[in-house]
């Protein structure tokens, strides 16, 4: 910058570097390795060395900014650690006499200290397996505890995500992943303690726990699709329908919908935007069943486009999305490979014509979803990049990675998410411009992405599924959601499943309103019945209002009584439901406009720049 300030980004921080200030720089003050004891118990001294290069000064040493007396001994660096009763990690500083300095972020921990949950959600019942990521855990994992919502739990094993000597450590902290079965629990928010020899930390609300039902299934399932007006769910299952009851919990007189040749190998499910008619693909006969769910011996059939079959796969009529303009866009596959095409269909479902459909000449053709009324698609890879189109223009514009698996989009259509195996997102407003990217926390274990995604009906909320992995020490991973922020991109909740979700056409449907998500998992039916939305906020319409205006609010967990604040104003509120509140704008300053809402439970969240104040 203009003072002569350098800014670079370094492995998980920020260097800021004087370029006016240079000198020979004594050996080990621009780096300060590892520490031979990187923690201490809370107000106690605890010595500590600096291993890695040797010293030829003594510096001044600070441990979170407190002096800490040190001494040098044939290039061994030795300091105390001064008493701290503030748990956590400090950063430590050196300063040499020629005005050199040396830094090293989160250097030494006081106490054990819960950096973040690896299993922030979980059934009631306990038995999943799941994890914190923390410093100052030690490395003996039998002189580890861990309770949730004040019940013990078995701690399986400890492991350290930094090396112990060399100079580039692999995790540039000295952080340690416990594991843990979690115990069980009562619906809700619990938290999570851990106590060491050197002390014990809280992550307070660190557990949701939820309700998690099976429901078994002879039948091998599919896609699973959720209809809001009936209540009810839609799964594939080879050659019919499953019905599934929520009101009952229990599995209703199947569909058989009807072929063109006898063959049926049912896939995709889509409901139109008035909920009138089940959509439902053939891959074996290249065909696209039409079904009213209130009368299904009604149903007819239409031919998609003719399928190719050999030995080795079958490529067909996959995925199915339904328009506003009474159309099924259709996506195709080979399955399981070995077949030349694919490309993607358009069937007028007044006159059963089908005709090659394209999104853009830089769209995918991998899969399409539909917002609620059928206005805006997201179309998704193998081929092109991600696209948001306009059914009622017929334009589309790419956004995302080429790499993405799978997308989703909100019920609003006002956000567009892409994903990368469920580890890195993209997301889109209605423009098609990306507002936002970023990727789960590298200290949070990587599971198997499903290349099954989803978003809430205002986009604030993400849903990325996961099935049992590797890890890389040599462990399995059990399957878990993440329930993401889309604005903040904030693991919400990572809900831990004893159950392994499978890996299917459509493993996974969500109901919008964020209270249920619906899985395909080895029990067969998995719902999951969460306790407590996380707070959060999607979009403000209008986007430009003066002093006065009611805003309309979208977002998630809502509750009756939430409050507002317009930069820090009071303003009054009308929660309408758990997704949508009116606001009137108090006498703020014109400009961009920050807006936080509060829960009666505490739960609180703010979005910069939600509106703008003219």
């Amino acid at each position: 910058d203009g003072s002569g300030l350098i800014f670079g980004g370094i492995s998980h921080g920020l260097a800021i570097d004087d370029s006016t200030f240079y000198n020979n720089v004594p050996l080990g003050s621009s780096y300060i390795s590892w520490l031979t004891v990187p923690s201490g118990p809370l107000n106690t001294p605890t010595q500590t060395s600096f291993g890695g290069l040797g010293f030829d000064f003594l510096p001044d040493v600070y441990f979170g900014g407190v002096f800490a007396q040190s001494s040098l001994t044939s290039g061994t660096l030795t300091s105390t650690a001064p008493p701290s009763s503030k748990p956590g990690p400090v950063n430590i500083k050196m300063e040499f006499s020629n005005g050199s300095e040396g830094f090293k972020a989160w250097g030494f921990t006081y106490g054990p200290w819960i950096q973040v949950a690896d299993g922030s959600g979980a059934d009631a019942s306990g038995g999943a397996s799941a994890s914190i990521v923390g410093m100052g855990l030690g490395t003996d994992s039998s002189k580890v505890q861990v309770s949730v919502g004040g019940t013990s739990a078995q701690v399986t094993g400890i492991t350290q995500l930094s090396v112990s000597s060399g100079l580039m450590p692999i995790y540039p902290y000295a952080s340690s992943i416990v594991t843990y079965v979690v115990p069980p629990g009562l619906p809700g928010l619990a938290d999570i303690v851990v106590t060491t020899p050197d002390g014990n930390n809280t992550l307070q609300g660190g557990m949701r726990y939820s309700q998690i039902e099976d429901y078994s299934s002879a039948d091998t399932l599919t896609a699973v699709l959720y209809d809001r007006t009936r209540n009810r769910l839609y799964l594939t299952a080879g050659d019919h329908i499953d019905l599934f009851n929520l009101a009952t919990s229990t599995f209703g007189a199947p569909i058989t919908p009807p072929n063109l040749n006898g063959k049926s190998g049912f896939a995709g499910l889509a409901l139109t935007p008035d909920g009138s008619k089940l959509l439902v693909t053939n891959q074996t006969d290249g065909s696209l069943a039409v079904v009213n769910p209130d009368s299904p011996s009604s149903a007819t059939v239409v031919s998609v486009v003719s399928p190719q079959i050999t030995p080795s796969c079958i490529l067909g009529p996959w995925k199915v999305a339904a328009t506003s303009d009474n159309r099924a866009i259709i996506a195709l596959l080979a399955s399981p490979s070995g077949c030349t095409g694919g490309g993607m269909y358009a069937v007028n479902l007044a006159t059963g014509i089908s005709t090659p459909f394209s999104g853009g000449n830089s769209c995918g053709d991998g899969e399409a979803f539909a917002s609620r009324d059928g206005s805006k698609l997201v179309i998704s890879p193998p081929q092109g990049s991600p696209c948001l189109y306009d059914v009622a223009t017929g334009s589309s514009v790419p956004f995302g990675s080429g790499y993405a698996t799978t997308t989703a989009i909100a019920g609003d259509g006002t956000f567009a998410l892409s994903t990368a195996y469920s580890s890195s997102w993209d997301i889109a407003d209605a423009s098609g411009s990306v507002v936002g990217h970023s990727s789960v926390l590298d200290v949070l274990a990587a599971g198997l992405g499903m290349s099954s995604a989803a978003m809430n009906d205002s986009g604030s909320l993400m849903y990325l599924a996961n099935a049992v992995s590797n890890t890389p020490e040599g462990t399995k991973s059990s399957a878990y959601v993440d329930v993401i922020d889309a604005h903040h991109s904030d693991v919400r909740s990572r809900i831990r499943l004893s159950e392994n979700i499978q890996s299917v056409i459509t493993p996974m449907a969500v109901d919008p309103s964020d209270a249920r998500v619906f899985l395909i998992t080895d029990k067969g039916l998995t719902v999951i019945t969460v306790s407590g939305v996380p707070l959060s906020l999607a979009s403000v319409t209008p986007g430009s209002v003066t002093v006065g205006t009611v805003i309309s609010v979208r977002g998630s967990g809502f509750q009756p009584g939430m409050t507002a604040k317009v930069n820090g104003i009071p303003a009054l509120v009308l929660v309408t439901d758990s997704q949508t509140a009116q606001v009137t704008v108090p006498s703020v300053s014109t400009g961009a406009a920050m807006l936080s809402v509060t829960n009666p439970d505490g739960q609180t969240y703010s979005l910069e720049a939600a509106f703008r104040v003219n």
